[in-house]
């Protein structure tokens, strides 16, 4: 392979299963909220506009799902993370994976159910020191390709010539 061959890794973007634990949540208490209304007033058109309001909560949590589905890209090349982010106005972080010092992957305990989490990359690049990967599907794999291709980067960098 040629010192300028770059070849991608793995590509993904955000899942929108990340969203879960928020989800489940507000389902939560979208039925304590209407189950008090109900039991407290019985079925009026309050305790309706109640449940509806219950909702919205819901639906913000789904909109923001779809904005960072579309909006968030992730590519891991042979030699940088590269993360894009913005619908109207695009930003480009790049991080070399000789700058890379430490990466780590994140899962709360519903992240772990649906095979997703955050991988925070730490570098000693000036512009973007820390990279979040959100929401990243099969997490656990993808931080070890991550790790992996840092690894050989600077084994191939550091090689002394025979």
């Amino acid at each position: 392979m040629s010192e300028a061959t770059e070849t991608i890794l793995w590509f993904g973007s955000y899942s929108t299963k990340s969203l879960a634990v928020g989800m489940i949540l507000g389902a939560a208490g979208f039925v304590m909220v209407t189950g008090a209304v109900f039991y407290e007033l019985g079925v009026t058109k309050a305790a309706c506009v109640l449940s509806v309001l219950s909702g919205v909560p819901l639906a913000f949590l789904w909109l923001l799902g779809q904005y960072r589905r579309f909006t968030l890209k992730y590519t891991l090349t042979t030699r940088r993370v590269i993360v894009e982010s913005g619908l109207l106005n695009l930003n480009i972080g790049r991080v070399a994976l000789l700058a890379i010092s430490d990466v780590t992957c994140r899962q709360s305990g519903l992240d772990r159910a649906f095979g997703i989490g955050t991988i925070v990359v730490n570098s000693t690049d000036i512009s973007d020191p820390v990279l979040k990967l959100l929401g990243v599907p099969d997490v656990r794999p993808v931080t070890e390709l991550l790790d992996k291709a840092c690894t050989e980067e600077r084994n191939k960098r550091t090689m002394i010539p025979a």
